[in-house]
């Protein structure tokens, strides 16, 4: 129960199931028309969740992001994602036991390891756009999902091209498309049922409405429960991939897995085989959609603006070897780092963080009671007109000498919740958009009004973000 919910600041007051619809049909829209109307604090209700206030003040964010480990928690998840995700899962982890597991998973993802990954992912966006058609209208989106995915399972699990990798591939595909499927607007009633339907209720009702005698048939209803069943496949490959690694007692291998299978904590324990697993599909899950995400939006802004595009043609053919950009050479790229942090400020791949008080707590001018969820907007911070300059503009300008805290600019999250795989999803960004800059010239597809489209957790391009490729070498 939330105690003193009157005291929490002001917002809509349409019922919630209709915040919700509005929520979902039109995220970013609704986010502004409320921070124009009740300020840069609000409260939302949403079916299922306590009161969430949404903040987008740097000092609020600040003691969100720097409160007591044991008191400011990870905010509530629908109950159908703890079932993909696992109960082990760094998402889901408070206190010293995410702490613990975070210290564990920390190592791989910085220093020469991501140098060691760099020569896979460059080759994984030749490969890929050497199978992109010319003249032809196709869908950005898709193809950074696929370039997305085969560069966390070479790079992450350490998978060689063969019908394990395919499979899990293919199977990963499926349930991101399922997933996306049940939480989309058209999808409210099912949405409503994850929301506000505890997970064990949910599958004795998918049990019992799937029986021939009695009962009427609601397994429409559960697109998710599909998505359990693949990733029971999924697993499988997990575990046989987990004892692989196991047994490379020479150390021959460079992946990520490998390095989580070795690592041990303070105690000199390691993590078991079920918790391997469930870092492992946290990596996957939230990896390759939000990377994708945020490569097709920064092509969308980048091909809006002639000038940014002439800007980072420049700069990369500068760079250029053999036509190619050396690898020590594409983390130099000023301006295209720029343009990435412009990208990820201007539109954010995930709207928001969220938090849920375990406590009483101050939140910059607010005092909020105990079971309040808190969500810290990084769309709304990210535009405020008194940080950034006209907030609204594509000027990657503004990143050239110049930083801003990690209170105003935020795009991976902050503190010790922040994306333990910041730096190789940046990494990856700035390879696969180098290659793409030296090997093809591309122009948005005409006739498509792309708009920010809330699909699972992301804000995604709406169509798919078509795109024309014109020359390719």
């Amino acid at each position: 129960m939330v105690a003193g919910t009157s005291t929490l600041p002001p917002g809509p007051t349409a019922r919630p199931i209709v915040q919700l619809i509005r929520w979902l049909r039109h995220p970013t829209e609704f986010l502004e028309e409320c921070a124009e109307t009740y300020g840069e604090a609000f409260t939302l209700r949403f079916p299922g969740y306590p009161p969430a206030v949404v903040i987008s003040d740097p000092a609020a964010m600040k003691d969100i992001f720097t409160g007591n480990v044991d008191e400011v928690l990870q905010g509530p998840f629908p109950p159908f994602v703890k079932p993909l995700m696992g109960e082990g899962s760094l998402l889901f982890l408070d206190g010293q036991r995410h702490l613990r597991e975070r210290k564990l998973m920390m190592p791989p993802f910085h220093g020469e390891r991501m140098g060691a990954l760099g020569v896979a992912i460059q080759d994984l966006a030749d490969e890929a756009i050497d199978r992109w058609p010319v003249g032809e209208v196709f869908l950005l989106h898709r193809e950074m999902q696929r370039v997305a995915i085969e560069t966390i399972l070479r790079t992450v699990f350490g998978m060689e091209d063969g019908a394990r990798l395919r499979r899990l591939r293919a199977l990963l595909e499926e349930q991101s498309n399922t997933v996306k499927r049940t939480v989309r607007p058209g999808s409210l009633l099912t949405f409503l049922a994850m929301l506000t339907i505890p997970g064990p209720t949910l599958d004795r009702m998918y049990t019992f409405s799937g029986r021939k005698q009695g009962g009427v048939d609601i397994t429409w209803l559960f697109p998710w429960k599909h998505a359990i069943r693949l990733q029971q496949e999924m697993d499988r490959i997990f575990f046989a991939e987990i004892a692989r690694a196991k047994l490379d007692d020479g150390g021959s291998r460079r992946d990520i897995l490998s390095m989580l299978v070795a690592a041990r904590d303070e105690e000199g324990q390691p993590m078991t085989d079920q918790q391997l697993r469930d870092e492992m599909m946290t990596l996957l899950a939230a990896g390759f959609e939000t990377t994708a995400t945020a490569l097709s939006w920064f092509f969308y802004f980048v091909l809006g603006s002639p000038e940014c595009l002439t800007k980072l043609l420049h700069e990369n053919t500068k760079a250029q070897v053999d036509g190619r950009v050396p690898l020590a050479a594409v983390a130099q790229l000023e301006y295209l780092d720029a343009a990435i942090k412009e990208t990820l400020r201007v539109q954010a791949v995930a709207p928001h963080i969220s938090r849920l008080l375990a406590a009483p707590t101050k939140v910059g001018a607010l005092e909020l009671p105990k079971g309040v969820m808190v969500l810290g907007s990084i769309y709304l911070t990210q535009r405020r007109a008194d940080l950034f300059e006209d907030p609204h503009r594509f000027w990657p300008e503004r990143f050239l000498g110049r930083r801003y805290t990690p209170y105003e600019y935020f795009p991976f999250g902050g503190g010790v919740r922040r994306c333990i795989g910041m730096a190789l999803a940046t990494y990856e960004m700035k390879i696969v958009i180098s290659q793409m800059l030296s090997r093809l010239t591309m122009r948005a597809a005409p006739g498509f009004t792309i708009r920010p489209t809330l699909r699972a957790i992301t804000l995604t391009p709406s169509d798919g973000m078509p795109v024309i490729i014109e020359t390719k070498i």
